[in-house]
């Protein structure tokens, strides 16, 4: 069983996938596609929209069978890669990973709903992509935000997806894998993130202060802003 709690599967080295046949760079690029798609510049100042777009389907699919390795998943190891902050987000992805009861059982079944030519109903990978991508903008726009995975449990509980077993899984590991993405950027690849979608947006329910909001305005904010980073910055 590995420190996030995922019980770790027998292995093969020819199954490894695709994230075991490249390394270093490619692999973190593989891994958190967000950090290397927004500019981490000082003059963050003079940026206002920007276009990237990621593959949440392949990205959630690729994360789920990684992290069926436990404490071998490159998703972990590679987050090693940000120094200081590492042990801060490694703590928090272990917090949600266990607030969300994400095991192999979830991580088997979204593998085999998110890979394509599987021959399931459509249905079912219908809601496997649809979940996996609103998990993932939801923890996107948490992480970037530096919130705590409690605080991300609370927003976002995996109930909003329904009674699926299929939605569910896909809510749970589209969340974790977006908190990630949010919580590694740095401090200026956050001000072009929110500045980004704040003129996406632009929704005049949220301009002003935000010292005085309740549950319900934090609420209507984050599903707003994600639904946004989905349309705009996911495939």
């Amino acid at each position: 069983m590995s420190s996030l709690g995922f019980e770790a599967q027998p292995w093969q080295a020819e199954q490894e996938g695709v994230l075991s046949q490249i390394g270093g760079e490619a692999r973190r690029r593989a891994l958190f596609p967000l950090a290397y798609a927004i500019p981490d510049d000082q003059n963050h100042q003079r940026y206002t929209t920007i276009a990237y777009r990621l593959d949440a389907t392949a990205l959630v699919r690729d994360v789920a069978e990684d992290l069926k390795k436990g404490e071998r998943a490159h998703f972990l190891i590679e987050l090693a890669h940000w120094g200081i902050a590492a042990g801060e987000i490694f703590a928090e992805a272990s917090a949600l990973a266990g607030l969300l009861s994400i095991g192999a059982p979830v991580l088997a079944m979204l593998g085999n709903f998110l890979a394509l030519g599987m021959p399931y109903a459509e249905i079912n990978k219908e809601l496997a992509v649809r979940w996996s991508r609103t998990g993932l903008s939801r923890g996107v726009v948490i992480g970037a935000d530096e919130r705590r995975a409690s605080y991300l449990h609370r927003m976002f509980p995996v109930t909003d997806a329904g009674p699926s077993r299929i939605a569910r899984g896909s809510d749970k590991v589209g969340l974790l894998v977006g908190f990630a993405q949010g919580r590694v950027l740095s401090k200026n690849q956050r001000a072009i993130f929110w500045r980004d979608l704040k003129l996406r947006l632009n929704d005049p329910r949220f301009h002003g202060p935000v010292a005085n909001w309740a549950h319900q305005q934090w609420s209507a904010w984050y599903v707003s802003v994600a639904a946004a980073f989905s349309r705009d910055h996911l495939k």
